[in-house]
């Protein structure tokens, strides 16, 4: 799950002047990115940045910003300081895959199934996933991104055992709508180890980064846990305006596919001229065939064809720019926030690295407050740098469509509803907590849209919706003459959602259930009636008390878990979750033992013994499914902390 998140000011950190600028053409783009990135309006706050620029096959910006750490730091280096890729990795990967195609060792039309050797993918709807589909993220499983960070070691290639264990399921059938899957993309590193034999950093490392001269970029885990000494530190900004630098938290290797590799500014600009290139040079056919550049940055696939809304080539992102074809992708991964973004027509690449975040409950109500404010790209800065770098060469950036104006806000009520994103897991433990992934609609009074909190979405065409300025975009899928579903200019898929299907609702009743455990728990221990010869019905109820309580805190664990303000590297924290679950299980056969016994003994005219009543006997029933129940949906029983892309 990319989240991407915007915020308003910048940080209080000091931001030098950039570093190491001996460059070509350093002029008014340099100026121009000198002010972006210490200016204070609009920005996203971090501790340090990395900006490269390449336009016409010369390197024309290469800036630091800031530092690699909160405290005890050094200035950022643009061609020493490492900073985590998040997806942008993808690229990466995309890249590999291209280079089997290219040897005629994969089959784009095949299925991903003839590749791969220690696992399979589930197969659906009576149709198999394709290498294809997994490019496009039309591989139709859920997006269950649970073991996404770990702090163990794993021999690699991951076990195929190990694969299983969170293979995700089918919830459509593949090669129709793209929702953004990590898990479909890690795949496709799978497919290259499995054809080439090789681990994928060892393949990664020797086909790409070497050839072209990659020598400050690796892979998470290639060394352990420990991260590279280069890299920058993340940190998070406490709300008395400190920074605090929080715990490196490694990739698990099967992931890396999908956001495990980590770079330098300098180092990117090479990856980037490759693709520039498209197999014109002898540099850049080091990787590729001409041919297979231009396969990889076509569309393949797209949602909705309207203004905005990205379409897939090889992972990336293929969009435009005021006529120009654009190719891009963002990454976001512990604090570290990336954005790389393409114009190959004109020769230019923009390249911009962050770190440094501000806690995951801080920033989710700020997210469309200051959302593309300029109309430039976000406020998120690696965005907002490319795009008004992307302005400087190419000129503003035109949108055609124009808002009707005569759509009466009536017309629009039937847009109105609670949608929930498509790309979440749909089963296991993890989906009753997919609050987050909400979006509601409303109609304004001015006859527009407001979506998310953003508001002034207009009508430009069938079912399509725009901001003013043209930046956002949502476009509307109905079938029988019924909206179900939008898509955004993220791509994201939001289904609409209706009673128990809505996010805020499954909230409400999850607190309904938890408090309604710990109050019948706290009833029967307070109670001078519940009392057996044999059985310590107190003692239950305090422990299913104590699991009521459990159950309760349990989101806002997950939500300490997705700030990253804890370490979770002992195994006593695992084995603390396995003794609770193993406790519940316990206290809920316990009480089903002590009611199915009470129910014995009154239905063979035995009667009860003094105080005990029917009424008690039922509290205790339903105390113990809602137990087992909230057992099951949470899976206690060999649980692993969930993480967040």
């Amino acid at each position: 799950m990319i989240i991407i998140i915007m915020l308003t000011a910048f940080s209080s950190v000091t931001k030098p002047k950039p570093q190491s600028l001996d460059l070509n053409n350093y002029g008014e783009v340099q100026s121009l990115i000198d002010d972006l990135a210490n200016q204070d309006k609009g920005a996203a706050p971090y501790v340090g940045a990395s900006i490269a620029v390449m336009k016409d096959g010369e390197l024309v910006s290469l800036s630091g910003y800031g530092m690699d750490a909160p405290t005890g730091g050094s200035p950022i280096d643009p061609r020493q300081t490492q900073f985590r890729l998040g997806s942008v990795s993808k690229w990466f990967t995309a890249t590999a895959l291209a280079q089997l195609v290219d040897e005629g060792l994969v089959d784009l039309n095949a299925p991903a199934n003839r590749y791969l050797t220690r696992f399979q993918l589930p197969t659906a709807y009576n149709r198999a996933i394709t290498v294809s589909d997994l490019l496009t993220h039309r591989g139709g499983l859920e997006s269950f991104d649970v073991h996404t960070f770990t702090t163990r070691n794993y021999d690699m290639p991951v076990d195929g055992d190990e694969i299983r264990s969170f293979l995700p399921r089918p919830i459509s059938p593949p090669g129709q709508e793209s929702v953004y899957s990590n898990f479909g993309v890690s795949t496709l590193g799978a497919i290259v180890e499995d054809v080439s034999g090789m681990t994928f950093g060892d393949y990664v490392e020797q086909n790409i980064m070497q050839p072209l001269g990659m020598t400050n970029s690796g892979l998470d885990l290639q060394d352990g846990v420990a991260p590279p000494d280069g890299l920058a530190k993340p940190a998070i900004l406490r709300q008395d305006g400190s920074w605090e630098t929080i715990p490196y938290f490694p990739k698990h290797p099967y992931f890396i596919p999908s956001g495990g590799i980590y770079s330098t500014a300098e180092d990117m600009t090479k990856f980037m001229r490759a693709h520039l290139e498209r197999g014109e040079t002898e540099f850049s056919r080091q990787l590729l065939q001409p041919e297979t550049y231009t396969l990889m940055h076509t569309a393949m696939a797209s949602n909705y064809n309207a203004p905005n809304i990205p379409k897939f080539g090889f992972v990336i992102w293929v969009g435009d720019y005021s006529g120009h074809k654009t190719l891009s992708h963002s990454g976001n991964v512990q604090t570290f926030r990336t954005f790389m973004l393409l114009v190959p027509d004109e020769d230019l690449g923009v390249f911009v690295t962050e770190v440094g975040d501000v806690p995951y409950y801080d920033r989710k109500d700020q997210f469309w407050k200051v959302f593309n404010q300029d109309g430039v790209g976000s406020a998120w800065l690696p965005f907002r740098m490319a795009y008004t770098i992307a302005s400087f060469y190419l000129g503003p950036r035109e949108f055609a469509p124009t808002a009707n104006t005569d759509v009466k806000a009536e017309a629009l009520k039937r847009f109105e509803g609670t949608y929930w994103n498509r790309q979440r897991a749909h089963s296991t433990f993890v989906q009753i907590f997919g609050y987050e992934g909400e979006a509601k609609v409303r109609v304004a009074d001015d006859s527009s849209l407001t979506i998310r909190g953003r508001k002034g979405f207009k009508p430009v065409g069938p079912n399509i919706f725009m901001t003013p300025d043209g930046s956002r975009t949502a476009a509307f899928k109905e079938v029988d003459g019924k909206i179900v579903s939008f898509v955004d200019d993220y791509p994201s898929v939001w289904d609409r959602t209706e009673g128990l299907q809505s996010p805020s609702v499954r909230q409400e009743l999850h607190i309904f259930a938890s408090f309604l455990l710990l109050m019948t728990a706290g009833l029967a221990f307070l109670s001078r009636n519940v009392a057996f010869a044999r059985f310590p019905v107190r003692a239950l109820a305090t422990a299913a008390g104590a699991f009521g309580l459990s159950v309760f805190l349990w989101p806002l664990l997950v939500l300490e878990i997705q700030t990253q303000r804890i370490l979770l590297e002992a195994d006593w924290v695992m084995m603390m979750w396995g003794v609770l679950g193993n406790l519940a299980w316990i206290c809920a056969l316990g009480l089903i033992l002590t009611a199915a016994l009470s129910l014995r003994r009154i239905l063979s005219g035995g009667g009860e013994r003094p105080g005990i009543s029917v009424v008690y006997l039922g509290v205790f029933v339903c105390l113990a499914v809602v137990v087992i129940y909230s057992t099951i949906l949470l899976g206690f029983l060999g649980l692993e902390i969930p993480g967040r892309f």
